[in-house]
Parts: C-alpha cells; structure tokens; sequence
C-alpha cells in the first residue's frame, strides 16, 4: 500500500500511513462531514465543503477580521464583534 493514492468508501477515506491501512471515517470524525476532493488536486479530506483546503493555510488578518478555512469553508470571525480589543494575528483574535 506504500505510494498507494487514498481511495473513497462509503464517507470514509481510506490510506495508507506507516504501512498500515488507515480509516476515517468523516461522518464521525467531523459531524455532518463528508469527504472531500481538494480543488487543488493535493487529495481527499473530511470536511464540510471544498471552497478550500484546510492543510493549505492562507489564513489573513484584515480590519480585526480573521478568515480561515474551517472544514473546506471559508468562515470569517469579527474580533471586535468578539469583544476584542487587540489586532488581530493571520490566524486568532488578541485581546
């Protein structure tokens, strides 16, 4: 199974790690998650969508507002809406 692409069954991705078969399940891993093909070709993953790929980063701070990918989505949190009062970092809220 070494150098053997991951491959789908069910909500479950099924590969190779250390030589030894390797199930998850998405359904389980994450609720409500399925897999997902990465839209820039790097593989399958659990998620909730596939408007990105998590593994990829890309995470920014703009105007105190983080966006990230959460699950394959792309989510936004406002840390001032938060109740922080420091800038932000590309991936968390400050206080």
């Amino acid at each position: 199974m070494v150098g053997t692409p991951a491959r789908i069954e069910g909500n479950a991705i099924i590969g190779c790690l250390y030589g030894f078969e390797h199930r998850v399940d998405c359904g389980v891993a994450i609720p409500g998650g399925t897999v997902q093909t990465a839209t820039d070709g790097s593989g399958l993953f659990c998620g909730l969508g596939n408007a990105c790929v998590p593994s990829r980063g890309g995470e920014q701070c703009t105007n105190n507002v983080v966006t990230l990918c959460g699950f394959g989505t792309i989510r936004t949190i406002d840390c001032n809406a938060l109740g922080f009062t420091g800038a932000c970092s590309a991936t968390h809220c400050n206080p």
